[in-house]
């Protein structure tokens, strides 16, 4: 089931460049975006989720050129992308890009996991670790960057690691692209394991998958209907690569 979208991949580095410019609409369409906002701010405490109005990136434009992924990063909000998220066309919509990555831990084991109730969106799929989007200050200088979103959610979920560019991968259903990385971690399963069990965490629970083609293969088939796009497709690009090796 191919429900994501490979927007680039085959870049060994990503630069970013942030417009002074915020993202906006028409009136019109602010008024409706204020609407939908409010109904889900309403509804979404009687389904235990959290909905915060974090500042966070759009991709204006998005190029690869000389094995570098270029990003020009637009100022937008999460309230633009629950409002606009109907919209499939990236130059009209908040289109907010995201980060995560396929983490490897030092015996040699992907981790996956399962999303917790309180996320707005994907509670109960199974998703890539870390994941979550590039905040505003991430790409304005008082944050470190896009690799800097990366690690702080690796920080938060996992621990700490480096990591390498692998592809940035859309929904086919809502713009939502996500830059990919593979991870490197410093720990090994049973200490990741251990972590997890120590902080309320964005995820339920950790699965684990060896770190071979056929451990990947088994992620896919194994997780099926359950895969966050996103993570179906980083997943699938990153297969690809044992078949170039």
């Amino acid at each position: 089931m191919d429900d994501f979208i490979v927007l680039a991949e085959g870049f060994s580095a990503v630069r970013v460049e942030l417009q002074q410019e915020r993202f906006s609409v028409s009136s019109d369409l602010q008024d409706k975006i204020e609407q939908i906002w409010q109904e889900q701010s309403k509804r979404a405490p009687a389904k235990g989720q959290e909905l915060t109005n974090n500042q966070i990136c759009r991709i204006k434009h998005q190029c690869v050129k000389d094995s570098i992924l270029y990003l020009d990063l637009q100022p937008t909000d999460y309230r633009h992308f629950v409002g606009l998220r109907h919209i499939l066309d990236a130059a009209n919509c908040a289109n907010p890009i995201s980060v995560g990555g396929i983490t490897i831990t030092d015996d040699d084991y992907i981790v996956l996991g399962r999303k917790g109730r309180k996320v707005e969106l994907g509670a109960g799929q199974v998703h890539i670790v870390p994941s979550g989007y590039v905040d505003l200050d991430d790409v304005a200088g008082r944050g470190g960057g896009v690799g800097f979103a990366l690690a702080r959610e690796l920080a938060e979920e996992t621990g700490s690691g480096i990591y390498k560019p692998i592809a940035l991968i859309d929904k086919k259903d809502m713009r939502q692209p996500m830059l990919v990385y593979k991870v490197r971690m410093p720990f090994k399963k049973a200490e990741v394991e251990a972590m997890f069990d120590t902080v309320e965490r964005e995820f339920s629970e950790l699965l684990f998958y060896k770190n071979t083609a056929e451990g990947v293969a088994n992620a896919l088939a194994e997780r099926g209907e359950e895969l966050r796009s996103h993570a179906r497709g980083a997943l699938t690009c990153y297969l690809r690569r044992f078949s170039q090796l």
